[in-house]
């Protein structure tokens, strides 16, 4: 018997990114914040159905945690709460579509495609970093909204530091940013 090779369908992904560009539009194009809080809450549900459970569960965790941060910020510094709101919308649904998206790709897509492949290694990397971090700061002792706040404060750091690394590196090459 002849053994099937894989070959990607370009099409599949092609509609996952035209579902990201909707994921973006739909909560401001929609009038109703009830219909784009039922569509922006379809794609954790699509999530789960397809059994990435974990994720879903990270998403609207994430989506939990930026809706009890923004929306008090928009009522202290009198902001459009409403206008708030559909931006956390937005984050719920795009960064459930990129799950989405890296989650349904082969393998041989990252390794065919460079900047998907770099891509991934970077935050692959960033993710070790932020647990190396975690493990030093619970070693010191540190627990609670502490250790949480020290965690983001220093990422934070390093990612300023990477950037001003790789900006200087370019710079080097002879190629400037301003």
């Amino acid at each position: 018997m002849f053994r099937e090779r894989y070959r990607p369908r370009k099409d599949v992904f092609y509609i996952e990114l035209i579902a990201m560009a909707i994921s973006i539009a739909f909560p401001y194009i929609v009038k109703d914040i009830i219909v784009a809080t039922i569509y922006s809450f379809l794609y954790p549900l699509t999530l789960a159905i397809l059994g990435l459970r974990k994720s879903s569960l990270y998403t609207l965790a994430s989506y939990a945690l930026l809706t009890l941060f923004l929306i008090p910020m928009a009522v202290v510094f009198h902001g459009d709460i409403e206008n708030v709101y559909r931006f956390t919308l937005v984050a719920l649904s795009t960064l459930s579509i990129g799950i989405l998206i890296l989650s349904t790709l082969h393998p041989t897509i990252f390794r065919n495609n460079i900047y998907l492949y770099l891509l991934a290694i970077m935050l692959n990397n960033t993710l070790k970093e932020v647990r190396d971090i975690a493990t030093v700061f619970r070693a010191k002792g540190e627990q609670g909204l502490k250790l949480y706040t020290r965690i983001i404060i220093t990422s934070i750091i390093i990612t300023f530091t990477k950037i001003e690394t790789l900006i200087d590196s370019l710079k080097a090459r002879g190629i400037e940013i301003e």
